[in-house]
């Protein structure tokens, strides 16, 4: 989901699903079957960038059943799962690498977070799933 329209969309029918009584999810709705399928869309768009090896542009709904559905998001989430796997792991071996990754500063009298300008995940060899972290907030 590339426009604001989709952006919109999107997070309209993530908080629709988010107030809904969830003994509502247990019979069928077609309303909440298309906002669940809106949401998983623009999830799936959201998450594209971090999957380029991802052999989806976008979340195929239209005619497909829930399994079908669950299939792409399953072929889509393995490179990325891998990827956060593989750092894991190399932050194991070496849990002072986290460190390095986060500048400590202190605002207003509270401990703030940052990235370093220049901290990139740095996965290993032939994997670019996470390019780098943005700080987009």
């Amino acid at each position: 989901m590339r426009n604001t329209g989709d952006e919109k969309a999107g997070m309209a029918a993530i908080n629709k699903l988010k107030s809904t009584d969830p003994p509502l999810f247990l019979s069928p709705n077609t309303d909440l079957s298309l906002a669940s399928r809106i949401a998983s869309q623009y999830l799936f768009a959201s998450l594209k960038p971090y999957t380029p090896k991802s052999p989806f542009d976008q979340l195929l709904t239209d005619g497909f059943d829930a399994e079908q559905i669950w299939q792409q998001i399953d072929v889509q989430s393995q490179p990325l799962i891998s990827s956060l796997k593989r750092e894991i792991k190399r932050f194991e071996k070496n849990p002072d690498q986290i460190s390095n990754l986060f500048a400590k500063s202190v605002a207003n009298g509270g401990l703030e977070m940052e990235i370093k300008e220049n901290g990139d995940v740095g996965l290993d060899g032939d994997s670019d799933e996470l390019d780098e972290l943005s700080d987009e907030d």
